[in-house]
């Protein structure tokens, strides 16, 4: 089943734009031939030969600000898409991933306060564990406010809107693209739950549940990028509505989340399964509906007035009929 082609003026009023502007540093800094004792002219130049970089902290000591990072793509990953290097997130979403981004921001400012207190402390515990070379790790530190400007969180959110008059497609080819980029994204995930909790098992517990729920909040609120989004929604809602609310996930129910998760994890599959699933939707004759309470009082009510009342039947009494006599 073809798609309709999707334009970014039927998309911009429905999504807002998040970008993350976020640093880490990583504690190193290019390796110099001085660093080593070597002779810079007796080594091959620069675009041929690059020496790497040397470490001058701890990278555990940093691992806060990589893991604090992390948090926040897959905050925006759980409710929106990859686009333009940033995100597009459906605006009844945005609110609730904004909130989860504040907090994420204060946790990263509070840990870089925190580091940079205790950053020569840092540098002595590094030493203590190189102790050869103490003289390349601390002649190559940088100042407090170089590391300071090197360590940032920020979030910017913008409404976007259509350009009034452009000729050039590059905003509608993107925008084409972002249903791929949401199967693919959702194939990921079901991949990821599949390897790391179902395969190879005969019971799961409710936690392995977590990514289909995920995939499932991933695809609400998304259903105008491509028309199989809801059906595929829809299904996987049935699937979860039928599983036990506690204790462990086994046999039937078990095979059937293997099943959905099987079929999510490969884009093509996941897309032809959503075209299925509307063409079952067209098959499927809609049911009629049920009339309500006062409905179905009208209707008696109707009924009874079309209804013509029975026609009595006039009883006619029999003549008596005389015994002869001499029976008895």
């Amino acid at each position: 089943m073809s798609t309709a082609t999707v334009r970014f003026d039927q998309v911009a009023d429905q999504v807002t734009f998040i970008n993350l502007d976020i640093l880490c540093w990583t504690g190193s800094k290019t390796l110099q031939p001085e660093d080593l004792g070597l002779n810079r002219d007796a080594l091959p130049p620069e675009k041929l030969v690059h020496l790497g970089s040397k470490q001058l902290i701890d990278p555990k000591d940093l691992a806060v600000f990589t893991t604090t990072r992390a948090a926040a793509r897959r905050a925006c990953l759980a409710v929106g898409i990859r686009f333009l290097g940033g995100f597009i997130v459906p605006n009844p979403k945005v609110a609730g991933l904004l909130n989860d981004l504040e907090m994420l921001e204060q946790k990263f400012t509070d840990e870089k306060r925190g580091f940079l207190n205790r950053f020569e402390t840092m540098v002595d515990h590094w030493v203590k564990e190189n102790p050869a070379w103490e003289s390349l790790i601390r002649g190559s530190q940088l100042s407090a406010g170089k590391i300071s400007g090197r360590l940032a969180f920020a979030v910017q959110a913008v409404k976007l809107a259509a350009p009034a008059a452009l000729t050039h497609g590059g905003l509608d080819r993107a925008t084409q693209g972002l249903s791929g980029t949401l199967f693919q994204e959702v194939a990921t995930l079901a991949k990821d739950s599949l390897k790391n909790s179902f395969l190879g098992r005969n019971s799961v517990t409710q936690r392995a549940l977590r990514p289909l729920r995920a995939i499932q909040q991933k695809l609400d609120g998304l259903g105008f990028l491509d028309q199989r989004v809801r059906p595929v929604y829809r299904d996987i809602d049935r699937t979860l509505a039928v599983l036990p609310h506690k204790g462990e996930i086994t046999g039937q129910d078990l095979r059937a989340v293997i099943g959905l998760l099987s079929i999510l994890e490969d884009p093509m599959r996941l897309q032809a399964h959503g075209d299925r699933l509307i063409n079952r939707a067209e098959l499927t004759p809609e049911p009629e509906a049920e009339p309500s309470d006062l409905a179905q009082g009208e209707l008696i009510e109707a009924e009874a007035k079309a209804t013509p009342p029975p026609v009595e039947t006039p009883v006619v009494p029999l003549p008596s009929a005389k015994v002869p006599s001499g029976w008895f």
